[in-house]
């Protein structure tokens, strides 16, 4: 009888003891054209309540679902109690999928609930976002953040050329990194640097790194673009080591923002969330002042504008 009570009690913890481990689901929303949004979800070990969710997403009908796979970002995310999302987003001329508003931003959310419940993370359905993304993906977390800022942690526009400013009322106080190839196109380089400045004209917390010798390619900005959203959730978190940097785009010289001299106006200005990012935006960007941005790249990466 003790041998079957045991027996018994071992059954009931196998079902409900199991072991955490990591949950990974897939969904794919087809459209009857060349649109769809195709995601691949990972979430770490543990069991616990995820906090964010990171997304990744490629140059213009690029495939990124396997990026969620990568032991740098997965690092980032356990540590930061994130899930993962790699997307495979398509479009062509009139259905853009980095034009957020139009359809996609709708798609990927629906996509992103749909994962959640399937990886046993329903709370990400809700979670605040950190969007990184390269060219196209960069073009659509902008415009994304414009349409929904209330659902975006922090955003990063990498390398892109177009971008909507429809709908953008909010933005200005969601955290962005800009990035730019200092060897890539004029038309990049100028689209960047022109939003970003617009941006800090009203005082957004944005940061604009040139890469020196760079021309349209993802460069460094995997590894900057985590620190730049490390810094973030620690400021969310109010767990931030100190106030906030500015970093002076014409030298590179960094300071705390209240010691930034007076004759820097904002928009000359990249606004660095901590000391540590600062100093890591500095070696990023140094020897970007002798850059300049190249009359011609690789084929665009961008979606065709309708």
């Amino acid at each position: 009888m003790q041998a079957c009570c045991r027996l018994f009690l071992l059954a009931l913890l196998a079902v409900f003891v199991r072991p955490a481990v990591a949950a990974e689901a897939d969904f794919a929303t087809p459209f009857p054209d060349k649109r769809q949004v195709a995601v691949h979800l990972w979430t770490p070990d543990g069991g616990e309540t995820l906090e964010y969710l990171v997304i990744l997403l490629p140059g213009f009908n690029g495939d990124w679902r396997a990026q969620a796979n990568d032991p740098a970002w997965r690092a980032f995310a356990t540590a930061h109690h994130c899930g993962l999302l790699g997307c495979f987003l398509t479009g062509d001329t009139g259905g853009a999928y980095a034009r957020a508003s139009l359809w996609s931003g709708k798609a990927l959310l629906h996509a992103i609930d749909v994962v959640a419940e399937q990886a046993g993370h329903p709370e990400l359905g809700r979670a605040p976002l950190l969007l990184w993304g390269f060219s196209a993906g960069g073009q659509f977390d902008f415009n994304f953040a414009a349409w929904q800022p209330q659902r975006v942690a922090a955003f990063l526009v990498n390398k892109g050329a177009y971008y909507d400013p429809a709908n953008s009322s909010g933005i200005d106080r969601v955290p962005g990194l800009f990035a730019v190839g200092g060897n890539d196109t004029a038309l990049r380089h100028d689209n960047i640097t022109r939003l970003f400045a617009e941006g800090r004209r009203h005082n957004a917390p944005w940061s604009l790194a040139v890469e020196p010798g760079r021309g349209h390619e993802v460069g460094g900005t995997e590894e900057l673009g985590r620190a730049f959203f490390a810094a973030i959730l620690a400021r969310r978190a109010g767990t931030a080591p100190d106030a906030p940097w500015g970093g002076v785009l014409a030298d590179h010289t960094i300071s705390p923002l209240d010691a930034v001299p007076g004759a820097v106006k904002p928009a000359d200005l990249a606004w660095l969330p901590d000391e540590t990012f600062a100093h890591a935006w500095q070696a990023a960007v140094a020897g970007s002042a002798a850059s300049s941005p190249a009359t011609t790249a690789p084929a665009e990466e961008e979606p065709p504008q309708p």
